[in-house]
């Protein structure tokens, strides 16, 4: 296991003691198959696998779920509705205390001795709402209310998961060089998307539980900012954005370069030029202390002064681990405080109306400063 027993445990301490601070008698931390990584901080399970399953002759549910319960004292427990999987739960799990439900009203029985407690309840916004109300059924004396403690912890990560993450950007710089390798006349962003995710697919030594959302586009389509890959062609003169996605050992890695196929135009080398300048500037205000804002702040007052601001995609920066897309960072409103041991990623973006071009690196908040993890160099010639 990748990341030792010892540290799960470690965690749930963690958990238990925010749960105090905050006066929880319980957490619910819940994960499905799109957004795992709460359910896996904890357990070190996902559900990877959703659908319809029939319960009766005239009901159907969905599966795919699933939840740690973590009470203030007693063992935690996860519960999943993948029964049909039993033995790869067992296997994946660091937990003793498994159930299977498809309805989840187990947890209104783990949490019975909370009758008027108070239940924080993680990944809030994609809760199902049959559970809620199962809960408020089961428990309605309980107060239900979102937490973001499990969120919070996973944002500064242990040396466990920073040399997880060293590994992830090492094999993402290898995914974008080759996909720029792959570059030819004629092929589409297509098949250069599939050589990269499977080299770097290869490299991974554990299950797939991270959502790939790679990103590749030729010409034009770069305009868009994040297309899926599609089956335009490669022509001459066509700039090309490569936001590669991988996975190693249960983490994400990420990283974005731009090409010009051919010689590049006057427009694609000031835009690219000006996306250099705001990848610059926001590396550089990465650094303890500072706001996840400021790397917004930072990248943005460039493209203000050029009068570009209104192009700037509305994602500069985000926390990378469990999920592709953690706290802090995204946009210009976080105010949460950079200590060391945070991985982000830096990633300005400008998209005109028929240009784009983007640059992303993974970065680790050091004791001093920053250290970039993605080393794959930035020019846009081939």
């Amino acid at each position: 296991m990748p990341v030792p027993r010892k540290e799960f445990e470690e965690r749930i301490k963690k958990v238990r003691k925010r749960m105090t601070e905050e006066k929880l008698d319980a957490l619910i931390a819940y994960g499905d198959t799109k957004i795992t990584g709460n359910v896996r901080y904890l357990s070190g399970y996902s559900a990877r696998f959703g659908g319809y399953v029939c319960t009766s002759r005239s009901e159907w549910v969905t599966f795919g779920r699933a939840a740690v319960v973590v009470p203030l004292e007693g063992e935690p427990t996860l519960i999943t509705d993948c029964a049909f999987a039993e033995k790869a739960v067992r296997e994946l799990s660091v937990l003793e205390n498994l159930k299977f439900s498809t309805d989840f009203k187990d947890i209104a029985d783990l949490l019975k001795k909370n009758q008027k407690g108070r239940i924080g309840i993680s990944t809030w916004d994609r809760f199902p709402h049959s559970m809620y109300a199962a809960l408020k059924e089961r428990l309605p004396k309980a107060t239900l209310l979102p937490s973001f403690i499990v969120e919070d912890l996973r944002m500064v990560k242990s040396p466990a998961e920073i040399e997880i993450l060293r590994k992830a950007a090492e094999v993402a710089d290898e995914g974008v060089g080759v996909a720029i390798k792959a570059l030819a006349e004629g092929k589409s962003e297509k098949e250069i998307h599939e050589a990269a995710e499977n080299a770097m697919e290869l490299r991974n030594p554990s299950p797939r539980f991270v959502e790939p959302t790679n990103i590749l586009s030729f010409g034009v389509r770069t305009a868009l900012g994040g297309p899926y890959p599609s089956g335009a062609k490669l022509r001459k003169g066509d700039m090309v954005m490569m936001d590669v996605c991988n996975e190693y050992d249960g983490y994400a890695g990420d990283i974005t370069r731009m090409k010009v196929f051919g010689t590049p135009t006057r427009d694609q080398r000031e835009l690219y030029e000006l996306n250099l300048q705001m990848d610059e500037k926001a590396i550089n205000a990465i650094r303890p202390g500072a706001k996840a804002r400021d790397i917004w702040d930072a990248a943005v007052k460039v493209a203000r002064e050029a009068g570009y601001e209104k192009y700037v995609r509305p994602c500069v920066s985000h926390g990378i681990g469990l999920d592709v897309a953690e706290k802090p960072g995204h946009n210009g409103v976080d105010e949460t405080r950079l200590v060391p041991n945070m991985v982000l990623t830096c990633e300005p973006a400008i998209c005109t109306t028929n240009l784009g071009s983007s640059i992303e690196d993974m970065v680790l908040v050091t004791e001093t400063g920053r250290e970039l993890l993605t080393k794959y160099e930035k020019s846009l010639e081939l």
